[in-house]
């Protein structure tokens, strides 16, 4: 079969022969991503992440995943990048909008300034980035609707429990996953393909409960 498809992870190896392959998760056109292997291929820099690639391929059965064993490969279009990168339904700047303007609502005049400032400062990130490596809302602008829902979790709470410091809740939902936009290495196609050296020393939850420390 051939396909057009976008290099997310690319990792060299060298089997037990001594034959160096490729071992990839690529994404498909229909934005779901595949392992896939590259035998007997020594790479020598032709290929990296973000590459969008025409192969020619077979299905393979493995362990009841499908894995593509790609028997041609060769560059397609870098402009067709768009293709491939999985992105919310919604637009993360017209979400941060919405939560920008919840926050400037605020009565409590400290925990309007420290969000604000904080939102303003992560703004250009917090708009496009994904808010997991995985686990959920993976996708370009995933960050804002993660967000976005767990806000509204909050908002409910506060209907039931009505005694809850409703604008303190809604900060911290606002603020809980700022600092992925730290811990979280994001590629040109602004899709996370692991993390940075401080994210994995410092963890987004630690990082963010400092900033907002420093900030108050």
């Amino acid at each position: 079969m051939a396909s057009y498809a976008m290099i997310k992870e690319l990792r060299e190896k060298t089997d037990k022969n001594g034959n160096g392959y490729l071992d990839l998760v690529v994404i498909g056109s229909d934005k779901k991503e595949y392992p896939a292997k590259i035998w007997r291929f020594d790479n020598n820099g032709m290929f990296a992440v973000n590459d969008v690639i025409e192969i020619e391929y077979r299905a393979d059965d493995y362990k009841g995943k499908t894995q593509l064993n790609i028997t041609t490969i060769k560059k397609a279009p870098e402009s067709m990048i768009s293709d491939f990168v999985p992105s919310s339904q919604y637009d993360g700047k017209a979400v941060f909008s919405i939560l920008m303007n919840k926050v400037n609502n605020f009565k409590d005049a400290d925990l309007k300034a420290i969000v604000s400032d904080i939102m303003l400062e992560h703004k250009e990130k917090l708009e496009v980035y994904p808010a997991a490596y995985r686990l959920h809302h993976a996708i370009v602008g995933g960050l804002m609707l993660h967000t976005a829902s767990i806000v509204e979790m909050a908002e409910k709470i506060c209907t039931i429990y009505p005694a809850i410091n409703r604008e303190l809740l809604i900060s911290g939902a606002i603020l809980h996953d700022v600092e992925n936009t730290f811990e979280m290495n994001v590629s040109k196609s602004v899709l996370c393909v692991g993390y940075t050296v401080g994210g994995e020393l410092i963890v987004h939850l630690v990082k963010g409960e400092m900033y907002v420390e420093e900030s108050a």
